[in-house]
């Protein structure tokens, strides 16, 4: 159980990189650009079933079409769930290695973790996003308005209080706003 173990400890910080990073992992902290990187993040509020990604490149691999508002957005569930592998041990693949530890990722794509024989999924999702209550930082605020109500925000402020969290049993998952990004 030492993943289950890994994922209690984890933390979020909405932080602005300044470059092209997505999502950076340092030991149980998992770091989020404030906009992914200039392009804007795509928050899925139906993450169960992909259907914003209509374009299927491999079983793993979806890519939305132009008329899908995951278009030109970068995939959250994707870097999300990227980051978590890190907190579990997984290493980068090469940046045109396809799969999830990918080490690059393109605009209006979302890449699933592969089953595995018999494994517990990485991120096992709640197909109901939790209603959006409480007081957002001012990041996380600017963050919640440019992407509408979704069920990262839900999770990131509800799971903060300890009142909901969507990723049963990961009732530890902490977040921290970082005061640096203004």
């Amino acid at each position: 159980m030492i993943g289950q173990a890994a994922l209690d400890q984890v933390t979020f910080q909405i932080v602005n990189f300044g470059d092209l990073t997505l999502g950076r992992t340092m030991g149980s902290t998992v770091l989020i650009d404030l906009d992914a990187a200039g392009w804007g993040w795509f928050v899925d509020e139906t993450p169960g079933d992909d259907l914003e990604f209509a374009l299927s490149l491999s079983d793993l691999e979806k890519v939305a079409l132009e008329t899908s508002p995951a278009f030109g957005r970068m995939d959250l569930l994707t870097v999300v769930m990227h980051e978590f592998g890190h907190v579990l041990g997984l290493k980068d693949l090469a940046p045109n290695a396809a799969g999830l530890m990918s080490e690059t990722l393109d605009a209006g794509t979302r890449v699933l973790p592969p089953d595995g024989s018999g494994d517990a999924p990485l991120v096992i999702m709640d197909p109901q996003p939790a209603g959006r209550s409480g007081k957002f930082s001012a990041a996380v605020a600017a963050a919640a308005k440019s992407q509408g109500s979704s069920w990262l925000m839900d999770f990131l402020v509800d799971a903060a209080r300890a009142s909901y969290n969507p990723f049963d049993p990961l009732d530890k998952i902490r977040i921290k706003i970082s005061d640096d990004d203004k």
